[in-house]
């Protein structure tokens, strides 16, 4: 019956493919944004850029935001050595900037890190990313004598959105956002929690003993798939 689908939330935009990929399972979805991304275009952030573009540097990226907010301020493809995120941000890097310039990869900021100590650059490390962004990257690669300048890009402003509907699944794309939703809302203990990677998940647990299941591919596809998984199945029981 129509009023026994599962339903879910997605706490940011989802491309329109993705929510008719759900919703062919017999899952309704919501996507609201609980956090919204402002670009740093101070003159001084600019000019950096810009002039790192001529350079040949070393940059990291673990956000296919910082990735934009990069791009956005380059007239040509810079010849950089690129490490970054796999999934969205890899992809946007390889729209925005220049797939071949991408030297390692991984799933997760620790892995990362692991494989940029193993290939030990030389000269300054250029960590493009958020206000917001985790410690572990720039620590584990600091204490492997590893210099690293980071350039804030964006800033992550939360948008404190109530809820009025239960839903029987939640999605979370970064920790902002877990920490955006339940500084408003509650939820039931039934609920089942869909976070993006282990840092997400781990964020998720500050408020909630709630099942949570996490994505081994950071890709927005990918938690599609889970929360088909999980839920369609549930929905194929009742």
């Amino acid at each position: 019956m129509q009023d026994n689908k599962p339903r879910v939330l997605c706490t940011r935009p989802l491309d329109k493919s993705l929510i008719q990929y759900v919703q062919q399972h017999n899952i309704d979805i919501d996507a609201v944004s609980f956090i919204h991304i402002n670009r740093n275009h101070s003159e001084e952030v600019s000019k950096k850029i810009i002039a790192l573009a001529e350079q040949k540097i070393t940059a990291v990226f673990t956000s296919a935001n910082a990735v934009e907010a990069v791009a956005d301020k380059l007239t040509a493809k810079p010849n950089w050595d690129v490490y970054c995120i796999g999934g969205n941000t890899k992809k946007t890097i390889s729209d925005k900037l220049y797939n071949k310039s991408i030297k390692g990869f991984a799933d997760t900021a620790k892995e990362l890190s692991k494989i940029i100590i193993k290939h030990h650059p030389t000269g300054i490390v250029y960590f493009f990313c958020g206000d917001k962004r985790m410690d572990y990257l720039p620590k584990a690669l600091g204490d492997r004598l590893i210099d690293v300048e980071e350039v804030t890009v964006y800033k992550t402003e939360q948008l404190e959105v109530k809820v009025d509907k239960e839903y029987d699944g939640i999605i979370f794309f970064s920790p902002s956002g877990v920490k955006s939703f339940f500084a408003v809302n509650k939820i039931k203990e039934e609920v089942v929690l869909f976070a993006i990677g282990d840092t997400t998940a781990d964020a998720i647990t500050q408020y909630s003993d709630n099942e949570i299941v996490v994505s081994d591919y950071p890709d927005a596809k990918e938690m599609m798939s889970l929360v088909i998984e999980e839920l369609g199945d549930r929905s194929q029981e009742n």
